[in-house]
């Protein structure tokens, strides 16, 4: 470990965090990777692992998807997607909670069928 870097090795690749510049990952030599070096190491990652290839950005849609369907509130999403507009998310997302209206549409709906039939 030299002043300049901080090694952190996992399992998919070494991140090298340079002090001296506002880099969060970089090459040894302290400058920056280019956008293709992160699509083609995950590309990677995916093929060696017998998974199905998705662009990288795909994570950040799934990341959003799933955060809605586990309850995340949509502008608290909003501000972590960076998301200058909430109707930039709504435009994106809104499917997920169309399914979602859906979903609970169905659960009130069996719930009140059970209390229905216990009274007749």
């Amino acid at each position: 470990m030299t002043d300049y870097f901080f090694l952190i090795f996992t399992g998919f690749l070494t991140i090298h965090i340079n002090l001296e510049f506002p880099l969060i990952i970089c090459q040894d030599n302290g400058k920056p990777y280019s956008v293709d070096w992160y699509s083609t190491k995950f590309k990677r990652l995916l093929q060696d692992n017998g998974m199905r290839v998705i662009r990288l950005h795909d994570l950040r849609h799934s990341h959003a998807t799933y955060s809605l369907k586990m309850g995340v509130n949509a502008k608290a999403l909003q501000k972590r997607m960076g998301h200058s507009t909430f109707s930039t998310t709504m435009d994106t997302y809104s499917h997920v909670l169309d399914d979602m209206g859906r979903e609970a549409a169905e659960t009130l709906n069996t719930g009140l069928q059970s209390i229905v039939s216990n009274v007749i």
